[in-house]
């Protein structure tokens, strides 16, 4: 397993494979939340309940990760993708400047402290390398 990336084999890639890399991931991160919510939602059987909650959890998707940065910019040289990361430094204010949502709804950090290092667990090879 490759532990360093090799900037020289970065190759950059146009905007419409770039927005084809990212619609991949999008949809990938739409099965994990179909995955993990779908049970919460009754009637998905009925096609509209079902675009709704489709609708929903792709916008989860796409705010995901404009909340995380990231932004896929080239390949290496064995088709992955390579994505640059810029965590947004304030989501609520993303969120309200964007017209996603507004200052009377409540936010992570209106109800917390965000003093503890998170840890990542038991998936942490899956994401550090």
């Amino acid at each position: 397993m490759k532990t360093s990336l090799d900037i020289s084999s970065i190759t950059p890639i146009s905007k419409k494979e770039a927005k084809k890399a990212t619609l991949e991931s999008l949809q990938k991160m739409l099965e994990v939340l179909f995955y993990f919510f779908e049970d919460e939602d009754k009637e998905l059987e009925y096609e509209e309940n079902l675009n709704d909650f489709l609708q929903a959890m792709w916008d989860i998707s796409v705010i995901s990760l404009i909340a995380a940065g990231v932004k896929i910019v080239g390949k290496d040289e064995d088709g992955n993708y390579i994505a640059k990361v810029k965590p947004l430094e304030d989501f609520k204010k993303f969120m309200c400047e964007e017209d996603y949502g507004d200052e009377s709804q409540t936010f992570l950090e209106d109800m917390c402290e965000n003093d503890d290092e998170p840890l990542i667990g038991m998936h942490e090879k899956h994401l550090i390398i």
